[in-house]
């Protein structure tokens, strides 16, 4: 047996520890080696190898450098060339800002796990990890630390933010724990927004029901100590913590203590809304903003306290003007009783407000539904479709006269709204109130086709628009409004909306989008369309036609009927009562006030078994519905041009 051994070529080496290549290959051991040539291959392949480890390294490092060094670093590629360095390096090799650039940048962001994170929670899955890359994070932590170095506050900012997104609220206590107790950290009002933000979002994911008493136990023991530990800092409370506090407040406690929150943080007495709070010395009232508004309502709202719910919204919206304080002093003298009061002894009165927007309407007629409250839903059904149209005529000035300078749409009229009074018609049965829903549908369709229409030809000549100067009337698309109640609306700067008479937190306003503004308007299209076929005539036709049968139970049963023509209860014949409901029997058809919607049905099997089927009336589970005739033109009846006169 022929044996054979490695036969190493050493090519030339350069100078200045420049790397040798080695190579190798097999050949016969019948080809002896020399001794002295021996022990060079094995001093040169010692050097060799140590240079080729520091080329190696060096690779990985860079490597490491350019997947941080992108724009939009990927988490895969950042997280994978890390552990080839971290498996490759010392700890102590690696600077401390490769550590921090790596712990912002190996995990995706927050905006993309968050949806992710609540989607893997619906259904009948089995429950995962609170955040996938947990453990990315705790190794760079522990790398850090390793080498000797505190992380910064920073750093745990950027973890906590990375749990709020997934509602991690053990996680964040766990790390406000580190860093407070560990690395002796002063929190700051950040830290403490950030845990009660994954607090009061965990809250808002779904859970199984044996395990809600204790995640609710959980959040307010973690809540109540955060707020402790706040209060210790003697840092003046902040408008995200308290809002954030209300939401919490929301799941887990009393109206009792939700009153008292809102009386100490906002000014605002939910017994006495018009009532003028004095902040103490060491309270600072804060403003009052748009999510603390809709956390308000949906708390009053899920107490069922819908008179409270009512006047919260039209006295947190609508609040009384500031000249109402020369009405009314807090020094009360029998001369003094009645007109304008003595100004220096009244102080201006800004009561505390917020502008409605879409979710704000959203939950008032979610609550206003489940109460079975008809008219309160009829109303504000008609005010957000005023201001709907208010708010787009607002938009369309501001297009025309300050371009540069636009405020996005806050409230738009949705399929929601219309859903939560179409499921409290069908509830009732209430069939005046299901058609004035088929009418507000209706025209949202027609009204946001309309818009679609000028907001793309506005888009489109802003695009072939290069002049920078102010377009002429004669160029730029008209303000002609696409409803007729719209000639009637305020000027913007009596939109609900206006930044001037809203005391709400000086932030960044949004900048206004053509592009997502014209998704928005598709969306909700789509939305009101698959409504009204799939939800609104199919309810429509069935609650019409039980109507019907009921009706002609009591015509059957010589029993009088109320008769519109005649303003009056009155008893008719079966004979004049199908004629007078659209109804007839003829060779097995069936037609109603809707049309023709199909054949057979009740009468029809009536007929077969040889019973009188004259008086029978088919539903609209034995029709066809594929054959029914809705009582209106559908929905993409309208031309997207056509303009209301």
């Amino acid at each position: 047996m022929q044996r054979s051994v490695a036969r190493f070529r050493i090519a030339p080496a350069l100078v200045y520890g420049c790397a040798v290549r080695v190579t190798a290959r097999r050949f016969s051991a019948a080809v002896p080696l020399p001794e002295s040539f021996s022990g060079i291959v094995r001093r040169d392949v010692h050097d060799s190898g140590s240079t080729l480890h520091s080329v190696l390294r060096e690779r990985k490092f860079n490597a490491l450098v350019n997947s941080l060094s992108q724009e939009t670093p990927d988490s895969s590629e950042v997280w994978a060339c890390y552990v080839e360095c971290t498996n490759n390096f010392d700890h102590h090799d690696l600077p401390l800002e490769i550590h921090q650039k790596v712990l912002r940048n190996c995990v995706p962001d927050p905006s993309v796990l968050r949806p992710t994170a609540a989607s893997g929670m619906r259904g009948g899955a089995p429950p995962r990890a609170p955040h996938v890359y947990e453990a990315r994070l705790k190794t760079v932590i522990r790398n850090i630390r390793l080498m000797g170095e505190t992380p910064a506050l920073e750093d745990y900012h950027h973890i906590l933010a990375q749990f709020a997104a997934v509602g991690h609220y053990t996680g964040s206590m766990q790390v406000y724990s580190e860093l407070k107790h560990v690395h002796k950290l002063q929190p700051t009002d950040r830290t403490v927004a950030l845990c009660l933000r994954s607090i009061a979002h965990r809250l808002s994911l779904p859970m199984y029901k044996t395990q809600r008493q204790r995640i609710m136990n959980d959040a307010m023991s973690s809540c109540r100590k955060l707020l402790e530990d706040f209060k210790c800092l003697d840092i003046p409370i902040t408008s995200v913590v308290l809002d954030l506090t209300i939401r919490i407040l929301k799941d887990t406690a009393d109206e009792g203590v939700f009153s008292q929150v809102m009386k100490m943080g906002y000014g605002i007495d939910l017994d006495n809304l018009d009532s003028n709070i004095a902040p103490s010395d060491s309270q600072t009232i804060l403003p009052f903003s748009t999510a603390a508004l809709n956390t308000t309502l949906d708390m009053l709202g899920r107490f069922g306290n819908i008179s409270r719910l009512v006047q919260a919204f039209e006295v947190l919206t609508q609040p009384l003007p500031p000249q109402a304080s020369r009405l009314y002093s807090m020094e009360f003298d029998d001369e003094d009783d009645f007109g304008d009061v003595n100004p220096a002894s009244t102080q201006p009165y800004h009561s505390p407000h917020a502008s409605p927007n879409t979710t704000t309407f959203n939950i008032l007629l979610r609550h206003v539904a489940r109460a079975g409250h008809t008219t309160f839903a009829r109303h504000y059904l008609l005010q957000a479709s005023r201001l709907d149209r208010i708010s787009d005529r607002s938009l369309r000035a501001q297009l025309y006269y300050t371009p540069e300078d636009v405020v996005p749409v806050q409230l738009a009229i949705n399929r929601e709204m219309i859903l939560s009074v179409l499921g409290l018609a069908n509830r009732s049965r209430d069939l005046t109130l299901m058609r004035f829903a088929g009418v507000i549908t209706r025209r949202v369709y027609k009204r946001k086709t309309q818009d679609i229409h000028y907001y793309t030809h506005l888009e489109e000549w802003l695009q072939h628009e290069s002049s920078p100067s102010r377009p002429s009337s004669s160029l730029m698309p008209s303000l002609d409004c696409s409803s007729s109640d719209a000639h009637s609306s305020p000027s913007p700067s009596e939109s609900p909306g206006d930044k001037s008479s809203s005391n709400e937190s000086t932030t960044p306003p949004k900048r206004f989008k053509m592009s997502t503004h014209l998704a928005v308007l598709r969306k909700d299209l789509n939305d009101v369309a698959t409504f009204y076929v799939d939800e609104y005539l199919p309810a429509y036709a069935r609650m019409s036609q039980r109507i019907k049968e009921r009706l002609s139970r009591r015509v059957r049963n010589d029993k009088d009927v109320y008769l519109s023509t005649r303003g009056q209860r009155t008893k008719v014949l079966a004979e004049n009562w199908t004629e007078i409901v659209n109804y007839k029997t003829d060779k097995g058809e069936v037609a109603n006030s809707l049309g023709t919607v199909g054949s057979g049905g009740r009468s029809g099997a009536k007929r077969r078994m040889g019973g009188n089927g004259s008086r029978g009336l088919a539903t609209i589970a034995a029709v066809g519905c594929n054959d029914f005739i809705p009582p209106v033109p559908p929905l993409g009846f309208f031309d997207p041009s056509y303009r209301e006169s």
